[in-house]
This record gives structure tokens, sequence and C-alpha cells, in this order.
């Protein structure tokens, strides 16, 4: 039997960034592939797209983002802090959740962050955006007995979040 995976990070930023989705047995049902950098970003400042706030606690700094729909690795730009301006910088992130992730900051104040101005800028595909291929796989019993891509394709075609729903020829 495979070893259990639920979800991995984006590799480097010229390759790709896939998602796995498992069934309840454990398998490989569906698995996600898109560019890692998007050639239009997604930009939210504070109470846009579900961006709520950034609270700094030591080198922690905890993302507030509903439904972010991102990956462990992906890279992600601070700007707008005004209130603490080291804030302002680019980071790696960790997801913690689906409404949070995390990233090390330095020489910035502990303080939870809202200031209007207060803006995340990232390239990294979400999972709710339309630029993921997607496979299915097929099993009887344990035995794969196909792969196949939503809608027969094998270029950007369907959204992560909808990938049940998709056909597969």
């Amino acid at each position: 039997m495979p070893l259990p995976i639920t979800q991995s990070g984006a590799p480097s930023k010229e390759g790709y960034c896939t998602f796995i989705a498992v069934d309840g047995s454990g398998y490989q049902e569906y698995i996600g592939m898109a560019r890692s950098t998007q050639p239009n970003p997604t930009v939210a400042l504070v109470g846009a797209l579900g961006f709520v706030s950034i609270t700094n606690s030591g080198t922690t700094a905890t993302v507030a983002w509903t439904a972010h729909g991102l990956a462990t690795d992906n890279r992600v730009v601070v700007s707008g802090a005004t209130v603490d301006t080291d804030l302002n910088g680019s980071y790696l992130i960790t997801v913690t959740g689906a409404d949070a992730f995390t990233f090390t900051t330095s020489s910035v104040g502990n303080a939870a962050y809202t200031e209007a101005t207060l803006g995340i800028t990232t390239s990294a595909p979400r999972a709710g955006d339309p630029v993921w291929s997607i496979m299915r796989i097929y099993y009887s019993g344990v035995a794969q007995t196909s792969i196949r891509w939503a809608e027969g394709r094998s270029d950007a075609n369907g959204i992560w979040a909808n990938r049940a729903s998709l056909a597969y020829s």
C-alpha cells in the first residue's frame, strides 16, 4: 500500500506546484499541476479577498486569510505596512490551515497588523484559480487501472477546488 499523501508544496519558481488529493483509503485520487509562477498575481489588501490580518509574535507572522488557496513554500510579498515597515518584504510561507499561513520575520514588533494599506501579493497558483491541469487516478481494488486528464486536455483547464465535478476522459 502506498504511503498516504496529503498535499505537497511548490518546487522552485521555475517548476510546477503540485497538489495531491487522496481518497478515504489513502490512495492518490487527483493530481493537480500549475506553473509555480502565474502571469497575473493575486493582490489582496486587508478586508479584500478574505485577507483579514497579520499577527506577529517573536519571529513568526501568522496571516489570517479565508480560503487563501496557497501551498507551503509559495512566496508572498507583504507591502504597505506603515506601523512597522520591517514587515514589508518577500517571504516563503508555511500553510497551517485553509484560512491561515505563517512566515518567519526579523525585527518586526509583536502586534496584530490590520492597517488599510497592508497588502499581500503572490504569483503562486491558488487552489481557486482556473490554472490547473488536473488528472484523476482510477483503481480496481488496490490496482491502478488508468489516469485521465480533466476534460481530456493537459493544458490549464480546471479549478483545483472543483476537481470532483470535472469530466475526465
